[in-house]
């Protein structure tokens, strides 16, 4: 038919780039998963700024550090101890038990190194001093380590049951969009200026 040539051709396509994404993640396994968490966490941030927002930001009104601190976690981190528990967990605990992986991902790695590497490596990017940054980790480190586990832990289930380890932070950074994307919001709490308005409280040192 006619009519699904077009459908097979983008299908085709598609199949195509997915085939040459796992080639490369096989082979640079790093810089695979460090440009794909820095690419979605950047969309993440500017996203988080819009619903603050409440409307589509302009040039001038896009806190450029704020979403500069989150695709560099996204880089730095994503793509450098991320990735090596990720390939650590599949060397020591093998293929499949995906409930070890998920348990000590979720409840181990993410609120003891996770979250503070946000922290750290966003307010540092920011201009926050250690005293400012560890400060407001201490302030929020339960409420964010809550979400984080209510969040990870189906998603992980997920991750680690179903996905390859070649796109495993492909999926995840797709589900950083959101998480993300709160504590982003989260350690950028907003204050109230005098017309009555309300910025992203960022420059705190």
């Amino acid at each position: 038919m006619r009519g699904s040539a077009p459908l097979r051709t983008l299908l085709h396509f598609f199949r195509n780039q997915q085939q040459r994404y796992i080639n490369f993640s096989n082979a640079r396994p790093y810089l695979t998963a460090s440009c794909s968490a820095g690419l979605i966490l950047f969309s993440a941030d500017v996203t988080a700024q819009c619903i603050s927002a409440r409307k589509l930001i302009s040039y001038n009104e896009w806190d450029k550090q704020r979403t500069a601190a989150l695709t560099a976690f996204g880089l730095v981190y994503y793509g450098g101890p991320c990735k090596f528990f990720y390939l650590m967990y599949d060397k020591i605990l093998g293929h499949g038990r995906w409930f070890s992986k998920m348990f000590i991902d979720v409840y181990i790695h993410t609120p003891f190194v996770l979250i503070p590497s946000f922290y750290g490596i966003t307010g540092s990017i920011k201009g926050q001093s250690v005293d400012k940054w560890s400060s407001q980790l201490r302030n929020e480190w339960l409420v964010a380590s809550f979400g984080s586990v209510l969040y990870w832990t189906p998603m992980q289930c997920v991750a680690f049951g179903f996905v390859p380890q070649h796109s495993r932070i492909a999926f995840i950074s797709c589900g950083s969009f959101l998480h993300k994307a709160w504590l982003s919001w989260l350690s950028n709490p907003e204050v109230e200026i005098d017309e009555g308005k309300c910025i992203p409280n960022l420059n705190v040192a």
